[in-house]
């Protein structure tokens, strides 16, 4: 991908195993109790200084004891250079089963982009908009993550770490539709779009604290 196959793609997690790490997880399709969100494929992409990640449904265990795949990435040395990435596309549409503390801190993306809109299962939670919030980073939310009936995000019920959190207007942008992100064909900067939000960036690690 790219030019001269500048563009490099990494699994950094399989089955819930990540380097130096072997959770060797049960995730027999046969079996009834399967539940195969801790060994989705995480994949690191790269170009230049420019890193993307993306992790499907991948858990960690800060709230519901989930195995700690997460972390087991970010502890393994799985991500090369450092853990620190310009953007994530938030694993489980933003669900409490993902994103945590270690996550945010130490990957410290400038950009969080969320798949998702509020049905049933009531996502995202507020707890994951905190986690992102807190350490200064922009959120956009493709659909509208909002309860109709209460025209707020969702309290997470295993904890209550989010009490009276309140998403920032210059922190979380919803309803933004296919969000966008341009990147230059060295890896220098880019540029992330929605329906409301527009920012350059550079891609060194460090340079875009909000």
């Amino acid at each position: 991908m790219g030019s001269g196959g500048k563009v490099k793609i990494r699994c950094v997690a399989v089955k819930g195993d990540t380097k130096g790490n072997n959770y060797d997880l049960d995730l027999d399709p046969s079996s009834e109790d399967i539940n195969e969100n801790p060994g989705s494929i995480a994949l690191l992409v790269r170009l230049g200084e420019f890193e993307f990640y993306t992790a499907g449904d991948q858990t960690d265990d800060d709230w519901k004891g989930y195995p700690p795949v997460e972390e087991n990435v970010l502890d393994s040395g799985a991500i090369i250079g450092g853990n620190d990435i310009d953007v994530i596309k938030v694993s489980h549409h933003g669900s409490d089963t993902s994103t945590s503390k270690a996550l945010a801190e130490k990957m410290l993306p400038e950009v969080a982009i969320m798949s998702t809109k509020y049905t049933k299962d009531q996502l995202p939670k507020k707890i994951v908009l905190k986690q992102f919030q807190d350490n200064r980073c922009y959120v956009l939310i493709t659909g509208d993550g909002t309860n109709p009936d209460t025209l707020d995000y969702t309290d997470s019920w295993v904890t209550d770490e989010d009490d009276n959190f309140t998403a920032s207007d210059a922190a979380v942008y919803n309803d933004q539709g296919n969000v966008t992100v341009l990147v230059s064909s060295d890896g220098s900067r880019y540029t992330v779009i929605g329906d409301s939000f527009g920012k350059t960036f550079s891609a060194r690690d460090g340079d875009n604290a909000r």
